[in-house]
């Protein structure tokens, strides 16, 4: 059933190495992760329709990537912080 038109990704993605490392920056800094989450959730396949709640597995990946590398960004920060006002 070939119903014509081309499937174009979503603004957030994980086609490519690029693309999913500024997805990963942009969970970790907490900046509109409910959007990637909500697009990773609904992934299916490679040319197939995006579907409700299909791979919640992703939810639990998502909220290890934001516990672990919100408390790295943090500690980066705040050493840095420190740092520059050490005397």
């Amino acid at each position: 059933m070939n119903s014509g038109g081309d499937w174009v990704p979503k603004k957030f993605h994980f086609d490519n190495i690029g693309k999913s490392m500024i997805n990963l920056y942009q969970v970790a800094t907490l900046d509109g992760y409910g959007a990637i989450l909500f697009n990773a959730i609904r992934s299916v396949g490679v040319d197939m329709a995006p579907q409700y709640k299909v791979f919640m597995e992703f939810s639990i990946y998502i909220m290890i990537i934001i516990v672990f590398l919100s408390y790295i960004l943090m500690n980066v920060f705040n050493s840095v912080i420190i740092s520059q006002f050490k005397v």
